[in-house]
């Protein structure tokens, strides 16, 4: 291979771990979600078109961009003239190609021609002479390619383009990174956030409920809720990536890192959102879906804007855990105490202000002053520190007045018991905000409960109280 005069590298899904055409489109998306116009109409007149102008109105860092490692240092040790050959935009080439520096040529989509199958192989013919070249690709489109170049390197291929690839001829080199694809979907969908829909099991639980119809409907409710959340984690992760990628922990999200494509991302969404609206709208009470459609546009406002504005995005990321249990009850059409959704709103709010917390400690031990889409720099984390273990306290002095209410004495025959929570809760709430300003805390004071031993331990003793209260 040392010997090989000229390389031609495809970019997308090769070279890279995903597609520049639509990373710049969703990109472009996020600036304004009406924007999706602009994208219909110039792909109406062509994709080169399309590619042409969102290269012209889309940055982005070429340094953050998840590279196939292996290929990238293979290349590296080739004594090779080595072509960046690609379908993406020539702005967009350059740019990553003199991030490189490795390739001494870029071949790439203007707005005259999209280089892609065909148009890409005329192209490599004319310049460098019918089987004179090496070409490194990926897919479908690369197949002409591989019967006219000299040979040819195949990467991470699909089942049906490799063994289309291996019928022309043995590739000269194969590299492969996939991951196990439903491994790769578990993580990124997040199915151990489901965690929090239990919230909406509550409602019923609180109110002693006893009918098995009652809990059933609960369970549609939490999956309908567990689908509508990962959908929008999904969603999330493509509109983040540049942040994600930036992270220390977040650049390994599937999505960010390229263990799954911005298509698959995408088709994700849809099947997760169309079958919690399906469960919602079909399964149970108009009630829950209309609230259910208030929670998937909340977090999209929250994902395309609103979690950019300071004190603006905690409020809503607490109000989202109150929502889901407000929902469980409008689910199995079960009265929500007005003490609850207070207790979870401030409790809510402390661990929305810890997550936040944890960010700027995080952006502190980097010695950086801002993360990038957030409306916080460092200055502010005694501020947050604050806020965030006022609001804990609050929660439990709003457990403690409900204790004294009549519907207490109602519900519990021992609520002497019930007091006895008071205190668990303030060792748990204040342990949380310990680990926090120790760096033991992680991104999610939720995903760190699920996973905590003290937590478990008294969430364990405070489910004991309220039976014995109740007994």
């Amino acid at each position: 291979m040392q010997n090989t005069s000229i390389i031609c590298v495809d970019l997308d899904d090769t070279l890279i771990k995903t597609d520049m055409l639509l990373e710049t489109a969703i990109s472009f998306l996020k600036k304004n979600i009406f924007n999706i116009f602009l994208l219909l109409l110039w792909l109406s007149k062509g994709k080169e078109i399309l590619k042409n102008e969102l290269a012209k109105r889309v940055d982005f860092d070429p340094q953050l961009l998840p590279y196939n490692q292996e290929l990238l240092d293979f290349l590296k040790k080739q004594n090779a003239h080595l072509i960046l050959a690609t379908a993406s935009n020539r702005i967009i080439a350059e740019k990553i190609a003199s991030h490189l520096g490795i390739f001494h040529e870029v071949l790439a989509s203007d707005e005259n021609i999209n280089l892609k199958g065909k148009n890409k192989l005329e192209v490599l013919n004319k310049q460098f002479g019918n089987g004179n070249y090496v070409y490194c690709g990926d897919s479908n489109a690369d197949l002409s390619i591989f019967k006219q170049c000299k040979e040819y390197i195949l990467v991470n291929p699909s089942e049906s383009v490799k063994r289309k690839a291996f019928a022309i001829k043995p590739p000269l080199q194969l590299f492969e990174y996939k991951k196990p694809f439903f491994e790769s979907i578990f993580k990124q969908i997040r199915v151990y956030q489901w965690i929090k829909n239990i919230l909406l099991f509550f409602p019923p639980l609180l109110a002693h409920a006893t009918d098995a119809k009652i809990y059933s409907a609960s369970v549609l409710a939490f999956f309908a809720f567990s689908f509508t959340a990962s959908a929008i984690y999904v969603l999330n992760d493509l509109f983040d990536l540049d942040s994600d990628r930036a992270h220390p922990r977040k650049r390994f999200r599937p999505l960010a890192a390229g263990d799954i494509s911005i298509a698959e991302g995408i088709l994700s969404f849809v099947l997760l959102s169309s079958s919690s609206f399906f469960i919602s709208i079909y399964l149970l009470p108009l009630e829950f879906s209309l609230i259910l459609l208030f929670y998937f546009i909340s977090n999209l406002a929250y994902s395309f804007k609103l979690k950019s504005i300071y004190l603006v995005d905690i409020v809503i990321l607490a109000s989202l855990y109150s929502l889901r249990i407000y929902a469980g009850s409008l689910a199995v059409n079960v009265p929500t105490s007005k003490w609850l959704l207070a207790f979870s709103m401030f409790i809510f709010l402390s661990l929305a202000f810890l997550k936040r917390y944890t960010e700027l400690l995080d952006l502190k031990t980097s010695n950086k002053e801002k993360a990038k889409g957030r409306g916080y720099t460092v200055s502010d984390i005694s501020l947050v520190q604050s806020f965030g273990t006022a609001a804990g306290l609050l929660s439990i002095l709003v457990y403690t007045l409900y204790l004294e209410s009549s519907s207490v004495s109602l519900l519990y025959k021992r609520p002497e018991f019930l007091y006895l929570i008071s205190p668990l809760l303030l060792i748990w709430i204040s342990r949380l905000w310990f680990k926090a300003s120790r760096g033991f805390m992680h991104d999610d004071p939720i995903v760190f409960t699920a996973k905590d031993k003290v937590s478990y331990l008294i969430i364990g003793l405070s489910f004991t109280l309220a039976l014995g209260a109740t007994i």
